[in-house]
């Protein structure tokens, strides 16, 4: 069981590897712009979540722990809220 986990986890990475090499390598030319910088971004931000993720589901139960999720994603939004109300009025 464990070597199969492993070995689809694997296979998940190789798989990210080859789209990010694929939106990288549109029209046949590398393009490392800002999109690709955010890309990777997102991808290292997601992996600390969910290593925290499986941290905390061991203390917590799982509604604990997507309402800290929830309650730590909307504080960290909260930093955009003056500019979209600006913006819809």
């Amino acid at each position: 069981m464990i070597y199969r986990s492993l070995r689809g986890q694997w296979l998940a990475i190789g798989l990210e590897f080859c789209g990010v090499a694929f939106l990288t390598l549109i029209n046949g030319v590398v393009s490392v712009n800002i999109g690709v910088f955010w890309l990777f971004l997102a991808a290292l931000v997601l992996s600390f979540y969910n290593l925290l993720q499986r941290k905390l589901t061991k203390s917590y139960a799982p509604l604990q722990t997507a309402a800290y999720s929830i309650w730590g994603g909307t504080i960290l939004l909260a930093v955009f809220l003056p500019t979209s109300v600006l913006i819809c009025n």
